[in-house]
């Protein structure tokens, strides 16, 4: 008919005479089907299904623009809204997400390698870097070592730095010193700022290198108690009362005078010469 040529059940033309074959209820297509239109699917469960016996596979493109699946539209490598077509973009080894992930279920990496679950508890099987600054609003739990390199603060009112473990807490400067407050702790010997090696200590030993001031007694519960002067220019020790007296056990040293509590004056020195008051008893 015209050009078309019929053959039992086939449709075509004369070089090609099965292009259209004619079966109950199907219609197949033997080449490629062309339209300038749409193409309608009234099936109530409808599907465009690929069945070639080499199993290569099926694209669905368009030449110059996109291809709208319900309301996701494919262009090129890209996935997306109308109005937002790149909002996943594809590459080799690569998923790109241009805006926000929102996910319902976990996130995994290489399976376990990092994972965040529906709980929000997320794992890290490697180095975690932080460019920016991050906030933690619960408990932060560190099995190993924790290398700052910047300054702690603690910005509680009442902030504590506590050891809950059995054997101790050391808090060290491996190349320099350790100040809490004012006080400078450097290995064994404690100081300030501008002198910090005023307290050594050593083994059953502390040393102060400088005056040491009390308001209070200094009490020595040795057995055989001793205050020494062991300076090497052999100078001498004075024990003195800027206001007041000394007293050696019983015997009372004021000035020049040595005497008792109530008697204060019972022996005078002065040079080349002693002054008794009161009796002088000798055996």
């Amino acid at each position: 008919v015209e050009s078309v040529r019929f053959t039992t059940d086939e449709i075509g033309i004369a070089t090609d005479a099965d292009l259209i074959k004619l079966t109950d209820q199907q219609v197949s297509v033997r080449g490629k089907l062309q339209t300038t239109d749409d193409i309608l699917m009234s099936e109530a469960t409808a599907a465009l299904t690929h069945d070639a016996a080499s199993g290569v596979g099926l694209a669905i493109t368009s030449s110059n623009g996109y291809v709208d699946v319900e309301s996701v539209r494919f262009t090129g490598l890209q996935m997306g809204l109308d109005g937002a077509a790149d909002l996943i973009t594809l590459s080799n080894a690569n998923v790109k997400i241009t805006g926000t992930l929102d996910t319902t279920g976990y996130i995994k990496v290489a399976s376990t390698k990092f994972t965040v679950d529906a709980t929000g508890n997320t794992y890290a099987d490697g180095t975690l870097t932080v460019m920016g600054a991050a906030d933690m609003n619960n408990t932060l739990n560190v099995k190993l070592d924790a290398t700052l390199q910047s300054d702690m603060i603690m910005t509680a009112d009442s902030a504590a730095l506590t050891h809950s473990g059995t054997t101790g807490l050391t808090i060290k400067s491996t190349n320099a010193y350790v100040d809490v407050e004012s006080v400078r702790f450097t290995t064994d010997e404690i100081g300030i700022a501008t002198d910090a090696d005023l307290i050594k200590l050593t083994d059953q030993q502390v040393s102060v290198r400088g005056k040491l001031q009390t308001t209070d007694d200094i009490l020595m519960s040795e057995a055989t108690a001793a205050l020494t002067h062991d300076a090497a220019s052999g100078v001498g020790l004075a024990i003195t009362s800027s206001n007041g007296y000394v007293d050696v056990e019983s015997v009372r040293f004021t000035g020049l005078q040595m005497g008792l509590d109530g008697a204060a004056d019972l022996i005078t020195l002065s040079n080349a010469n002693v002054k008794i008051t009161g009796t002088l008893d000798t055996t």
